[in-house]
């Protein structure tokens, strides 16, 4: 997450622009993607697995994914948020409502 404080200094479009290049030159660079929503990052077994979007129902199925496994937020939208709610697990994450579909996922409902 790149962050700026505005109270400090105004964020322009010549900014954004700046950053966004920045972004596309390091995923050429090392040949991955930052900006791809799609891409779901959990921390399993002490490492950080991804998944895509389209293969999380199957996860679930598969029982790779349960309430209590930590999710990387990518919905977030501020420092704090950051700070305190970055690794979260699933059943405070908006995959939450993706396992009401097997509640016998929802460990301490």
């Amino acid at each position: 997450m790149i962050i700026a404080d505005e109270i400090v200094t105004q964020v322009s479009g010549c900014s954004k622009d700046s950053m966004m290049r920045f972004i596309q030159s390091l995923e050429k660079e090392y040949h991955i993607t930052l900006l791809d929503r799609t891409q779901l990052a959990f921390f399993k077994h002490n490492k950080i697995e991804i998944f895509t979007l389209s293969s999380l129902f199957q996860k679930i199925e598969m029982k790779e994914i349960d309430a209590n496994t930590n999710y990387f937020n990518n919905t977030i939208s501020n420092k704090n948020q950051l700070l305190n709610e970055w690794i979260v697990e699933v059943q405070y994450s908006w995959i939450k409502q993706k396992l009401n579909c097997h509640p016998e996922l929802i460990k301490g409902q």
